[in-house]
């Protein structure tokens, strides 16, 4: 609508030029005598008008060129601002997809009796969980869950050599936990999650004892 409207006023401003440049050369080639109808007054008065005009017409012209372009720089705003609340909305869903795929193959590893496993997997669930919206009311409720995962884990879980096993485990967790410290949501699991993570890194110093 806005492209229509600017193509009439160039069709209308273009028209107009032509009009006086008409007009003007017809003055122009008239005889201008003492006593002919059009004096040198007229003549001089006739182009100050028309110049009076198109320069009217030019500052017009402008104004309305700095009313659409500041329109339209109003428009790129908001489709910027669309495009950014587009690409959160994306990512809270990749996280949350990413997620929910993790809890369930943490339910599949339950359920076959891997508790090692099925912890890991819920451990990288709420990792991705913490950062989304929809999910901080459900936040605690994976927590515990971990919480009932982590008190089933032992040293039966770890296949040999159960020392390397367990300190890849190790080394895993610590990852997850520092990257946990920094989602959105942490504030709400923090001090549930920190016993859960104690309790799992006691569990895994043992065990190595253990083995040695």
């Amino acid at each position: 609508m806005k492209e229509n409207t600017k193509l009439n006023w160039s069709f209308w401003l273009s028209l107009l030029a032509f009009v006086i440049s008409i007009v003007a050369l017809a003055v122009f080639i008239c005889k201008v005598e003492p006593y002919s109808v059009v004096t040198i007054d007229t003549y001089i008065g006739v182009i100050a008008g028309f110049i009076g005009i198109a320069a009217t017409l030019v500052i017009g012209f402008q104004i309305y060129s700095f009313i659409s372009i500041k329109d339209k720089i109003k428009e790129m705003s908001t489709i910027q601002e669309e495009l950014l609340n587009t690409k959160e909305n994306l990512s809270q869903l990749e996280k949350e997809l990413k997620g929910m795929i993790y809890y369930s193959e943490g339910l599949i590893r339950k359920e076959q009796g891997n508790n090692k496993e099925a912890f890991e997997k819920l451990h990288y669930a709420i990792l991705h969980f913490a950062d989304i919206d929809s999910k901080k009311e459900e936040l605690l409720l994976y927590i515990k869950l971990l919480s009932e995962y982590v008190n089933e884990i032992s040293k039966d879980d770890f296949e040999e050599p159960k020392e390397f096993m367990i300190s890849i485990m190790g080394a895993l967790s610590k990852d997850i936990h520092s990257k946990m410290e920094k989602r959105k949501y942490y504030w709400a699991i923090k001090d549930e999650y920190e016993k859960i993570y104690k309790k799992l890194m006691d569990k895994l110093y043992s065990s190595e004892k253990v083995d040695k």
